[in-house]
């Protein structure tokens, strides 16, 4: 399978894409991953060249992550060894486990593109949001409790040390028919509640604007998935899918409400948002875990909220499980929302992961996906 490129655009001053998009990308879980590593060992190379005074963490090197760990005081200057794996199946950063010295960390580093798929580009800034959500939900008692505690931050190299905590999977099982339980949805609906109802400094409003990632995301959400010339093989996906895009796409006012829903994305606004609040964020370990903030940012709940019930209907959840959670979230002592418009982004949410790049570990087949398409239709098409 070939992956070919063109006009390749991807950043205006290296950081936020606007124009340029990738043309065309193989299916079969996005098999652009076939020049990725060429591609990666490529760019670590330039990065080096360009900036030598940045570390970049090599996992075909463990010596050097050795010396910078020791450096930094994480190991002692006796340490001869760690032993390195990959932690999760994240696409934005380079995320490890390190054990060494009878402990073990997770270490996670953001380089100016995505990790799994170096031909896009992304701000390394990300990291800095990441860093400062975990200390605003460190100091809630309830957050602190689901998230992972930060062992240090270094804001240079774009490095972060996390508390590793352990073996096990994310709730991407919930794709692959896993059920959600009543337990696991309450904690969700707590979680996010406390997320939306956290007071922010002026300072945590500023870091969290992180527009450049907003950007990034209203690109691949709100433009790419709709955009009938964007050369993405759907029928390489699932054959006719893009005929369902095309009748997706024909209805003008459909179109027209979906540029005003990336309008306001786009937007500050009065919560805390974790930005991708999906399976794949969500470790099931005891309890349920939250990890990966990198798109969070202030706006509007209802997107936050829009995007868990989305993937309540894409990974084929019972009937209830929505009206359970959204439920368990008032009870928690979540913000009132607007009903109409969280169900419109719900409506994106399913539609851009059926048609966009980020394509999710489902086995549906055409009639699965054409009867999403269209209650994705319907929560858009009802919202004015």
């Amino acid at each position: 399978m070939s992956v070919r490129f063109v006009s390749a655009d991807f950043f205006k001053e290296g950081l936020t894409l606007r124009e340029g998009s990738i043309r065309q990308i193989g299916a079969s879980g996005l098999s652009v991953v076939l020049v990725g590593n060429l591609l990666l060992s490529s760019k670590i190379a330039d990065e080096r060249k360009n900036n030598p005074a940045l570390f970049y963490v090599d996992p075909a090197n463990p010596q050097e992550i050795l010396n910078y760990l020791i450096s930094i005081g994480r190991l002692s200057k006796q340490a001869d060894k760690l032993k390195l794996s990959k932690a999760g199946d994240g696409n934005m950063n380079l995320t490890l486990r390190v054990e060494a010295e009878g402990q073990s960390f997770i270490l996670k580093q953001a380089r100016p593109w995505v990790e799994k798929y170096p031909q896009i580009a992304a701000p390394a800034s990300r990291l800095e949001v990441e860093f400062a959500f975990y200390q605003s939900c460190s100091m809630d008692g309830v957050l602190q409790k689901h998230t992972p505690g930060v062992l240090f931050f270094d804001p240079e190299n774009r490095i972060e040390l996390l508390e590793d905590l352990g073996e096990g999977e994310d709730l991407g099982a919930l794709y692959r028919g896993g059920v959600l339980s009543s337990d696991e949805l309450s904690q969700l609906a707590e979680i996010l509640s406390h997320i939306h109802s956290l007071k922010l400094s002026s300072q945590q409003r500023k870091v969290f604007q992180n527009q450049r990632m907003k950007d990034l995301n209203h690109f691949h959400i709100f433009v790419f998935p709709f955009d009938l010339g964007n050369g993405f093989n759907l029928d390489e996906i699932t054959l006719g899918l893009s005929d369902d895009l095309l009748r997706f796409t024909s209805l003008p006012a459909r179109m027209e409400k979906i540029s005003r829903l990336a309008d306001l994305y786009l937007e500050s606004g009065d919560s805390l948002l974790h930005g991708d609040f999906y399976p794949g964020s969500f470790l099931k370990r005891e309890r349920v875990f939250l990890i990966d903030p990198e798109f969070a940012h202030v706006g509007m709940r209802e997107f936050d909220l829009g995007v868990f019930i989305a993937h309540l209907h894409l990974s084929s959840q019972k009937d209830g499980l929505i009206e359970d959670f959204l439920n368990a979230y008032r009870n928690s002592g979540g913000d009132s929302f607007d009903r109409p418009l969280l169900e419109a982004m719900a409506g994106i949410e399913i539609s851009r992961r059926l048609l966009g790049v980020a394509q999710l570990p489902i086995h549906l087949n055409r009639e699965d996906k054409r009867k999403l398409l269209l209650k994705s239709s319907s929560y858009i098409d009802a919202w004015s």
